[in-house]
């Protein structure tokens, strides 16, 4: 089931953009979807192949002056290993970089139906696995970001970040909090004693963190805002710490797992973000959160451990005060513009914040509500939060329960990010759907099928007469079972239609088609309406206008853009005004107006 689950997830972001890519209408050659990005990753990974070197100084930048190449390596070389293996099958060359940008997202894509099962079935069940794997597959976020020719970076760094995520789960569910050292002390030679018993003695948990800490170095080198993961699981190692103490229970073996992930995060980004080009290692935009967060672990488990023994009431009160004191002199440095890391730490390096720039970007703004509800499935969306308010529950006052802190964390904090911000409506994603899984597992064990399967049997299943009464009398005698077999039913149909509708191009002609295919699923007999009312809508079917079932989602290739500028520039005299004729990429615009009138020539040159 889940590997049917990835098959159909790779047709679903194949199918209806493969044919566009190869022959678009306004180039009359290969095209890429997704806006400026994809386009800026081409020319990265042809410099690539052709130098044998990742840009870093890219003269057209900030065009006449140049600037630097903001993009981690990792993403642009896996595009440009995967041209370089097709070349050596025999394809030619150019042909071979645009099949690997075009494949490459959808491929990561599907991938990611394989973590997620993971996770789901580590913590919730194997059925939970196979639900949360054909969730993702349908996600209508997910879908629009990973489609083929959506040579962004988005579902690269999304399928590790998941990988990330499962192998720290399982450090945690291995590591336990049993007193490995009968004492600690907070010298050098005790803290690294206690870390050496953790390492010796919970050997699977300790690999697992560094095969996390290996993930998330992955998502580092792929893109810089790779450290809202490290930060999620920072804000439920704070937590478990805080209520470890109240229990007097040990964080020895919970530290060590953060801090030999963390390092493992350094040793593999840090010969990219030290670059003396780049200088990325106390920038805001680089690896200063990580910087912190690393710094703030450090503290914690030097407090927690070392002074372990001591009254527990006086180890809190310290850990507060170090907090306030570091706060405070954050905020001093800020009043005196000498640092800028207190709006660091509180702005999440800058993504959280509204200003003028971040006005004029679509993404940075916050969602609509329907747009919020409909990119994970309502019912989803909704159970997900729910499971996730459980999660917590279970993590903070029950035993042996920390991976849930962890899974209730992420999905909080998800749905905070996509409340904030279109950008994060895709991140959230694995979050919604392991939690949602989980929902719906528990959905099913309260409808009690099991019960109601036992007492069909007990009724008589001897013929086929019996099975059918007694499968009546049982459905009648469990009556929540119905109850929430339609709600499932409702849940699977609109989370099918609406990954089927991200799925396909918004110009697409399939749209239309797949809509009607799906008015015509219903048999006539349940619209007709020759006695003054019928069961399902009767008007007829008509989707001139608006579709029935599609429309809310999908996205298209960069043509209309080229095709709108393309009129525009060849006639000058149309009687339709420009300003309101639909409007394409912004960036376009400006440089088409900028050509078209001998305005703004450095602007005009770079086009």
């Amino acid at each position: 089931m889940t590997f049917t689950a990835f098959a159909v997830a790779l047709v679903i972001r194949v199918q209806w953009y493969i044919v566009p890519s190869m022959n678009s209408s306004g180039l009359a050659s290969w095209d890429l979807t997704g806006g400026s990005d994809p386009w800026y990753m081409k020319r990265v990974v042809d410099y690539i192949l052709a130098e044998n070197a990742h840009l870093i100084w890219d003269a057209d930048r900030n065009y006449p002056v140049g600037g630097i190449n903001p993009r981690p390596p990792l993403f642009s070389w896996s595009l440009a290993l995967g041209s370089m293996l097709l070349t050596s099958l025999g394809i030619e060359s150019a042909d071979a970089t645009w099949f690997s940008m075009l494949a490459l997202p959808a491929v990561y894509g599907a991938f990611i139906v394989f973590p997620m099962a993971s996770i789901a079935k580590d913590n919730f069940g194997k059925g939970a696995g196979v639900i949360a794997a054909w969730l993702i597959a349908f996600m209508p976020t997910h879908v629009q970001k990973s489609t083929w020719g959506m040579a962004d970076h988005d579902s690269f760094v999304l399928l590790f970040l998941t990988l990330a995520f499962m192998f720290y789960l399982r450090a945690v569910k291995a590591g336990g909090d049993e007193r490995l050292s009968r004492k600690t002390s907070p010298s050098l030679a005790g803290m690294m004693s206690a870390m050496s018993a953790v390492m010796s003695e919970r050997r699977s948990a300790t690999i697992n963190a560094v095969a996390a800490g290996v993930f998330f170095g992955v998502v580092a080198l792929g893109w810089k805002g790779f450290v809202y993961g490290p930060a999620i699981i920072f804000l439920a190692y704070f937590i478990q710490v805080a209520m470890n103490m109240f229990r007097r229970r040990d964080s020895t073996i919970l530290s060590t797992l953060n801090l030999l992930m963390l390092a493992t995060i350094f040793v593999m980004v840090l010969p990219f973000y030290a670059h003396p080009q780049l200088n990325l290692v106390f920038d805001a935009t680089g690896l200063q959160p990580l910087v912190f967060i690393a710094g703030f672990t450090l503290a914690i488990t030097w407090i927690t451990t070392g002074f372990r023994d001591k009254p527990w009431l006086l180890v809190l009160g310290s850990l507060a005060a170090s907090g306030v004191i570091f706060f405070v002199i954050l905020y001093v440095l800020k009043t005196l513009d000498i640092s800028n890391a207190w709006d660091v730490l509180l702005t999440g390096s800058g993504y959280f914040t509204k200003n003028k720039i971040f006005g004029t970007i679509a993404e940075a703004g916050a969602p609509s509500r329907g747009q919020l509800f409909a990119s994970f499935g309502p019912i989803v969306f909704v159970l997900a939060l729910v499971m996730g308010l459980i999660a917590l529950y279970d993590g903070l006052f029950k035993k042996n329960q920390q991976n849930r802190l962890v899974l209730g964390m992420w999905v909080i904090v998800a749905a905070y990010m996509a409340w904030s911000a279109g950008r994060f409506l895709f991140n959230a994603s694995p979050a919604m759907a392991v939690m949602g899984s989980w929902g719906i597992v528990a959905l099913w064990g309260a409808s009690g099928a099991s019960k109601m399967a036992q007492s069909w049997r007990k009724m008589g299943i001897r013929t086929p007469g019996d099975r059918i009464t007694s499968a009546r009398k049982a459905v009648w005698r469990t009556p929540q079972f119905s109850a929430i077999f339609l709600v499932l039913i409702m849940i699977f149909s609109q989370h099918a239609t609406y990954g089927l509708d991200a799925g396909i191009p918004g110009t697409s002609p399939a749209e239309a088609e797949l809509d009607e295919t799906i008015y015509r699923i219903a048999p006539d007999i349940l619209r007709w309406n020759d006695i003054g009312f019928s069961l399902l809508d009767d008007e007829p079917y008509d989707n001139s206008q608006a579709r029935w079932y599609l429309g809310s989602f999908g996205s298209g290739f960069n043509t209309y853009g080229w095709n709108m500028a393309y009129d525009w520039l060849a006639d000058q005299d149309t009687e339709q005004p420009y300003s309101s004729r639909p409007a394409f990429v912004s960036w376009w615009d400006y440089g088409f107006q900028a050509m078209a009138q001998g305005e703004h020539p450095t602007v005009a040159d770079n086009f």
